[in-house]
């Protein structure tokens, strides 16, 4: 369960009384909306949905919200510089929050300034604890993914992201959740897993280039969300200590069917997308491309740029040695 232990000052009010985590994303959200620290909506977001060649692929998509090209960046190794994350950052900054206690972890519930859709919005542990420690510190992957099945169950179908150093624009350990655009969802991984049927989604599942997907991911969606937790950090761990030292990677956690699944792409962060001006983040190994840039707008937009680069990007992320893991 989850405990509310305090809140940004205009939204005190609302502690207790049966908040829930949902209302509570609502509740940051709008606030922060109505102060004009967000300026996301969708009706200002151009998406481009890229038709696949054949009826048997599905399509992937590309977002376009104005401003993520601004968002601030502190996860380059070495140096210091500030934390837009930190209780202190955000108390001086005025922003909305609510600091709660979720499955032994003490998080710092944000209202995304850079959103690329609805009720999008970041869940930051209030102690440093940093992004790359899931990859030193036995047993943090298992409680990680723990939160987020139990976060994918409160927000009623919000997706909740987290990218361990491969994507990750951030020092601080956080993941993000959002609502997918109304209509635009299941994104494209979901849909090739829902290809394989519904007994091999009922465990452990593999996608792949010999499934229809051009990068590996495999989906956890035991009844028990625990058993898929447990289960998927121990892949997560055993590709840690077979990819090198690089080997990182990109996690899920959905609702789908009434319960809570997880997604796990592996990742070698040396690896960057190719034809991508940019990052490739837990959205775009779920096949939508997120980005503010001009140029790539014009590219897709023009039909320069479609479903074939788009399975070459992913194709490219794709690192040596992942087929151990089947």
């Amino acid at each position: 369960m989850e405990e509310f232990e305090s809140a940004s000052p205009n939204l005190t009010v609302y502690l207790g009384n049966g908040l829930t985590l949902e209302a509570a994303v609502d509740l940051v959200v709008d606030a922060d909306a109505a102060a004009g620290r967000i300026g996301f909506t969708l009706g200002r977001m151009q998406v481009v949905q890229l038709p696949p060649p054949s009826h048997g692929q599905p399509p992937f998509y590309c977002f376009f919200p104005p401003g993520r090209e601004d968002r601030p960046v502190n996860a380059a190794e070495g140096g210091e510089s500030p934390d837009p994350l930190s209780p202190e950052s955000v108390e001086r900054s005025g922003q909305s929050y609510f600091v709660v206690s979720l499955t032994g972890w003490r998080l710092l519930l944000l209202a995304n300034p850079f959103a690329y859709s609805a009720r999008c919005a970041t869940w930051a542990t209030h102690a440093m604890v940093e992004q790359a420690a899931v990859g030193r510190e036995a047993g943090l992957w298992q409680g990680l993914l723990e939160a987020m099945l139990r976060l994918c169950q409160a927000l009623n179908g919000d997706i909740v992201g987290f990218n361990a150093l491969a994507g990750n624009s951030m020092k601080r350990l956080h993941a993000v959740s959002h609502r997918p655009p109304p209509g635009l969802g299941p994104y494209p991984l979901q849909r090739a897993a829902a290809e394989l049927g519904a007994a091999a989604l009922r465990g452990r599942a593999h996608l792949g280039p010999e499934t229809g997907y051009p990068l590996d991911a495999f989906r956890f969606g035991y009844r028990d969300p625990g058993e898929s937790a447990v289960l998927a950090a121990e892949l997560v761990e055993k590709w840690q200590r077979i990819g090198g030292p690089f080997a990182t990677a990109s996690v899920a956690a959905v609702l789908e069917d009434g319960g809570p699944a997880l997604y796990v792409v592996p990742r070698n962060r040396l690896l960057f997308p190719f034809g991508w001006p940019g990052m490739a983040a837990v959205m775009e190994v779920m096949g939508v491309g997120v980005s503010s840039r001009p140029d790539l707008i014009g590219r897709v937009r023009g039909g320069e740029w479609g479903h074939a680069d788009f399975g070459r990007l992913l194709a490219s992320l794709r690192p040596a040695g992942v087929r151990s893991l089947c």
